[in-house]
């Protein structure tokens, strides 16, 4: 044999490498020929641009005339100016660091499905590798598809952990989970389903799960220290949760997601007062109409949920095209089956797949109360899909018995 049929033999065996190297390859080529899209956040980029001005962060939400310093959490738009600082005014930079992450998220979701389904669990990294909506998403720069990516990690460790359980992977895992509160809100309340993990392993001792919770909160406190500074009230997060609920609980809310302009009279009510008293003015108007339409409120509840796992990306043709809709709903249906298949597969009482079943579950009812987006759910995908691929080993197992028993 030659050096490069050895060569061609090694590579083609290293199954893993494979994965990587079609991911990378695949998400590049989206990120060069999907150049501008409305899916790198243009909030971001301004927000970028007021901390590189000296002003810290700083959102404008126009048409409000106001500056907003509460909006959104800080680790966006604080790595988005370090790289206009480093490499100029361009998204590419950031652009490929996301694509290589996608690319290694792959490759340990492969990891995660060899290690709890053997050999063909690496399955779940081909899926991931080769999905549409993942391949377009891990290439556009911002909060929402990175968290696609790292919430892999975040599956990872909690599996290493379930495997090897050790009080310093508890507080990495409690300061990686501050790290994605300070990305994308949800992620805060969502991290609950960890703690819940490390007391289900233990038998309800709480010693990792206080520390979990520790570094959690360390993670967490320079961000709440600059809110109180700036409010001089206990602010974990940020204040957008009110604009969210807004723009769900209103008369006209239409489950695309898109958000809708204040009416006149709330907005001049706004328009004098303070970040938060604007927050409040929002809360009490939401609470004004769940109690005056009870009815209402409970359709969008539970509209949300529906449209929170709908097979397509949007109602309205005008926003996203027939093609696209068809090519999601392809790519996406197989994989919600075959999860629905291996939900009763997964062995749920082992922590892992009680800490995925979970988190699944917390992200749909989540959006019970927040604005249906089709994307949000992709962050739950990369979960899903090892569920899926005990569904689809199942299928084929018993394709085979059937086909065997009747040779």
């Amino acid at each position: 044999m030659s050096s490069w049929q050895r060569f061609k033999t090694s590579f083609l065996k290293n199954e893993f490498l494979l994965i990587f190297l079609t991911a990378l390859c695949l998400r590049a080529l989206a990120g060069c020929l999907i150049i501008s899209t409305g899916d790198d956040i243009g909030e971001g980029i301004r927000e970028a641009e007021e901390i590189l001005a000296g002003n810290g962060l700083v959102t404008s939400m126009l048409p409000e005339p106001q500056a907003f310093r509460n909006v959104h959490p800080p680790i966006f738009p604080y790595s988005l100016a370090a790289s206009f600082k480093l490499f100029g005014h361009s998204l590419e930079p950031l652009r490929g660091i996301y694509i290589l992450i996608a690319a290694l998220a792959c490759l340990l979701l492969a990891d995660i499905g060899k290690r709890t389904m053997g050999r063909a669990g690496t399955l779940a990294g081909w899926v991931l590798a080769l999905y549409p909506a993942q391949i377009f998403w891990s290439s556009r720069v911002n909060p929402f598809n990175l968290m696609y990516s790292l919430i892999v990690l975040g599956m990872w460790l909690a599996l290493t952990y379930s495997e090897r359980p050790r009080t310093w992977l508890a507080a990495l895992m409690g300061l990686l989970w501050a790290s994605f509160a300070l990305m994308r809100t949800e992620y805060f309340l969502g991290s609950a389903c960890i703690v819940f993990f490390l007391l289900w392993k233990h038998r309800f001792r709480c010693k990792n799960a206080a520390v979990f919770v520790i570094c959690l909160m360390i993670g967490m406190s320079p961000w709440i220290a600059r809110n109180y500074a700036i409010h001089k009230r206990i602010i974990i997060l940020n204040l957008s949760g009110s604009d969210v609920l807004w723009n769900t609980f209103h008369a006209d809310y239409p489950f695309d997601g898109e958000r809708k302009p204040f009416t006149p009279d709330l907005s001049a009510a706004m328009a004098p007062v303070s970040e938060m008293q604007r927050n409040d003015i929002l809360f009490a108007d939401i609470k004004r109409y769940v109690k005056t339409h009870p009815w209402r409120a409970l359709y969008i509840a539970i509209g949300n949920l529906v449209h929170f796992w709908r097979p397509y990306l949007a109602p309205n043709a005008a926003v996203v095209s027939v093609t696209k809709n068809l090519v999601y709903t392809l790519s996406y249906v197989p994989i919600f089956v075959f999860f629905l298949l291996g939900l009763r597969l997964a062995p749920w009482r082992d922590p892992f797949w009680v800490f995925v079943l979970t988190f699944i579950l917390y992200k749909a009812l989540v959006h019970w109360v927040g604005y249906a987006v089709v994307h949000f759910r992709e962050a739950i995908v990369p979960l899903m899909i090892p569920i899926a691929v005990l569904g689809v080993i199942d299928t084929w197992e018993t394709v085979s018995t059937m086909k065997n028993r009747e040779a």
